[in-house]
């Protein structure tokens, strides 16, 4: 039996018109399809930040009934791999797709048959102007160069949309939507091309980059899901972040987001494509920075976004963490030192605790053993107990390392069983990670600084200890 899945489309274009469309039927295209050689069980089907599995059946194949009054773009996502493509409302469409190289999408029925043809050449000519270009454009053409080449590509694209699209009578919201995406590439890529020769030497720009720049109305919400639009704006946010983070001496990941959350609320009026972006940032956000507290960003998100179901969405999130928060008592993780003696971590309430969170195979985290030593040399005699706690899957890799080099500090491995581990009581996410507990036994900081951070973490321990 082949999979089946409806998906309702409908663009609100007020209140009113809503409730009328809601109450009218509106007209189904139907998608056949079928994945060769499928890497997964499944593909999803993405339209506007809606994301919708279609499980494949046996030969890969799946159905797909899609209800919407005019034409839009959706996004099939296989593994990594994706593609966008067009679909025509009250059409019979059937598509094969390759999981090997799931982009070269086949359409061999149905009136969208153009514009996915279109999208897909366009795709491949996407990807060799990147191989072009390089990753770093800046360090081998001149500005004036770089804008030729820019330029004579945008141009091509328009050409080439204005004769396929006359040919075969594309709708005039999808010949704007193109040609606008057209302008937001370009200016995308000129953002980027800009940051990486102004690091060293920077050249003088003409007056017209600038003013090209300064011409993209960023509260369009026509483009709030348009990819170039957002590559543009996070281009913007992480450029703008990262030169105030270090300009001001900044220390806490959390800031870094912050920043990018400030730029973006003052750059961006329309709650629609603030709502996309701010989407677009919150995988990162919790990803770097979820055991952090994040009540005071989340505050600055309620006064930003003026979407309260996405500020809703990210508190519900971000309560996962909220055991971590400073303040709250510190989950008592089990460990066992190298002879299988175990230790929990309320064992060593009454001192102040570092904990190193590591692994044998990690590069960063033996890159922190030597400052780790020297800090330990710091607060000898203090009030303080250091404590490395390896995840190595393997005990024995721990084991071996530990006889081969010389380790300051409590050595200590998590529990076997990640219900009681570290790693799961921690949300350990990515390693190194340093913990600080203080002597109660209550979280200080659940993501604290590292080592080699210096002064920071200095602080952070000086400030703990004077405290207590």
């Amino acid at each position: 039996m082949k999979s089946k899945l409806i998906i309702f489309c409908l663009l609100f274009v007020s209140t009113i018109a809503s409730s009328q469309t809601a109450k009218q039927k509106m007209p189904a295209s139907h998608i056949k399809g079928k994945v060769n050689n499928p890497q997964r069980e499944f593909i999803l089907l993405r339209q506007q930040g809606r994301a919708d599995t279609l499980r494949l059946a046996q030969g890969g194949l799946f159905e797909v009934n899609i209800e919407q009054l005019t034409g839009n773009y959706f996004t099939f996502e296989h593994g990594k791999q994706s593609v966008e493509l067009f679909i025509l409302p009250a059409d019979e469409i059937e598509l094969t797709f390759n999981a090997q190289s799931f982009g070269e999408v086949q359409c061999t029925a149905g009136n969208s048959m153009p514009y996915i043809n279109y999208l897909t050449n366009k795709q491949k000519m996407d990807r060799s102007v990147r191989s072009k270009f390089g990753p770093q454009p800046g360090r081998f053409y001149t500005v004036d160069q770089f804008m030729a080449m820019r330029d004579s590509i945008y141009n091509a694209r328009m050409t080439q949309l204005e004769l396929i699209g006359t040919k075969h009578g594309f709708v005039a919201d999808f010949k704007t939507q193109e040609s606008n995406s057209f302008a937001w590439q370009k200016a995308h890529e000129m953002v980027g091309y800009r940051n990486q020769v102004s690091q060293k030497n920077p050249p003088v720009f003409p007056a017209s980059y600038d003013q090209y720049l300064n011409s993209m109305n960023v509260n369009d919400e026509r483009m709030a899901y348009d990819t170039y639009y957002r590559q543009f704006m996070a281009n913007l946010m992480t450029i703008n972040a990262t030169n105030q983070f270090y300009a001001n001496n900044e220390s806490a990941a959390i800031r870094y987001y912050e920043l990018q959350l400030e730029y973006l609320c003052k750059m961006v009026s329309a709650i629609k494509n603030k709502s996309v972006l701010i989407t677009d940032l919150m995988p990162s956000v919790m990803k770097d920075c979820g055991t952090a507290d994040l009540r005071p960003f989340i505050q600055k998100l309620e006064a930003c976004s003026g979407d309260p179901k996405l500020v809703e969405s990210v508190r519900r999130v971000a309560s996962q963490f909220a055991h971590l928060y400073p303040g709250q008592p510190a989950p008592d993780a089990v460990c066992f030192d190298a002879t299988g003696k175990t230790y929990r971590l309320s064992d060593f309430k009454g001192k102040l605790l570092y904990i190193d969170v590591w692994a044998t195979w990690c590069g960063p985290c033996k890159r922190e053993i030597p400052s780790l030593k020297e800090l330990e040399e710091a607060y000898h005699g203090k009030d303080v107990q250091f404590v490395s706690i390896s995840t190595d899957q393997d005990p024995k890799a721990w084991e071996q390392f530990l006889q081969k080099n010389s380790m300051s500090g409590l050595q200590l491995h998590q529990s076997l069983n990640m219900e009681e581990s570290v790693s799961k009581m921690y949300i350990v996410n990515s390693i190194p990670r340093f913990l600080l507990i203080d002597k109660k036994g209550n979280i200080i900081s659940s993501d604290a600084p590292r080592p080699s951070s210096g002064a920071s973490i200095r602080k952070m321990l000086d400030d703990a200890l004077l405290a207590q």
